[in-house]
């Protein structure tokens, strides 16, 4: 593995009817002096969208002719039109739950599909009705600490690290569940898992066998 293949980590938590957003526990506008809110609309939540994917370190570009959004991040691009349940996934359409729409002079767009869309994890916790979502790496401090602590490999299925002390930041311990999976590296090989668990994300039928599944090392 090599730290340029790491992203920081990033934690954006929104409530609804709430014009401040906290971007790594830090509380900024949404919306820079407009005061723009997110809403819930057919039990999907709505965002003015800019703020939130620029902290994931995307851009948003608007095509006022067609009444467009076009999302960007790393290799992703999302297209979201205006009153139109079909968005666009890299060129392949997807059906909406809910349509993006403008109120008060701003485009709000549905955060669940956007996140998951960018491979980001989303959770939801209902009593304060907060949406968070998450993108969980090594950063490069992470990164030189797990370096000089990880074993040469010797039989033994894992090795405890950092004396057993989780790398977990103050703000990345949320409530709410999500399961989140970062891509693969420059190698092709798994990264970081990182989720909160709860029942609601659990199994409900029969795990389907397993036997196909093959583990493999990359020399």
């Amino acid at each position: 593995m090599c730290a340029s293949d790491y992203e920081a980590d990033v934690v954006v938590s929104l409530t609804i009817d709430n014009p401040i957003m906290c971007v790594n526990g830090e509380q900024a506008e949404i919306d820079v002096g407009r005061g723009t809110k997110p809403i819930v609309t057919k039990g999907r939540t709505l965002v003015p969208i800019r703020a939130i994917i620029e902290a994931f370190d995307g851009t948003v570009g608007w095509d006022e002719n067609t009444q467009t959004a076009t999302l960007t991040v790393k290799d992703d691009t999302v297209k979201l039109v205006i009153n139109s349940k079909t968005a666009y996934l890299n060129g392949e359409s997807k059906t909406l739950d809910v349509a993006p729409v403008i109120i008060n002079e701003r485009t709000m767009l549905p955060i669940r599909f956007v996140a998951e869309s960018f491979n980001l994890g989303v959770a939801w916790e209902q009593e304060s009705e907060t949406v968070f979502i998450v993108r969980n790496g090594l950063d490069q401090k992470e990164y030189n600490e797990l370096i000089k602590v990880l074993p040469v490999y010797n039989g033994q299925a894992y090795a405890k690290i950092n004396n057993n002390v989780p790398f977990f930041k103050d703000y990345e311990i949320i409530n709410g569940s999500f399961e989140y999976y970062s891509d693969l590296d420059s190698l092709g090989r798994c990264d970081v898992a990182f989720a909160s668990v709860s029942t609601d994300i659990m199994p409900t039928g029969e795990r389907e066998s397993i036997s196909s599944v093959n583990a493999y090392r990359v020399a």
